[in-house]
């Protein structure tokens, strides 16, 4: 794999802003951020299920901004 991409998937929040890496879940080290870096998106309300992200609860209050559509294929 070279240096500059990563196996993981990018989490992000609703506002496209970067949550984390899934590598950095299983306690590997993650290339960075940039999206084609990544194997694949996955929003972060996809990631926690049930459980609201706070970050994401607090950008709009009553005004909920739409969630981005990310599909689940890799990068090329």
């Amino acid at each position: 794999m070279s240096d500059n991409t990563c196996p993981g998937r990018l989490v992000v929040h609703d506002d496209g802003s970067a949550a984390l890496c899934t590598e950095q879940l299983d306690g590997r080290r993650c290339s960075g951020y940039n999206e084609a870096m990544h194997a694949g998106v996955i929003p972060c309300h996809a990631m926690l299920e049930e459980i609201p992200c706070s970050y994401c609860e607090s950008l709009a209050g009553d005004d909920r901004l739409p969630r981005p559509v990310l599909t689940d294929q890799a990068h090329t």
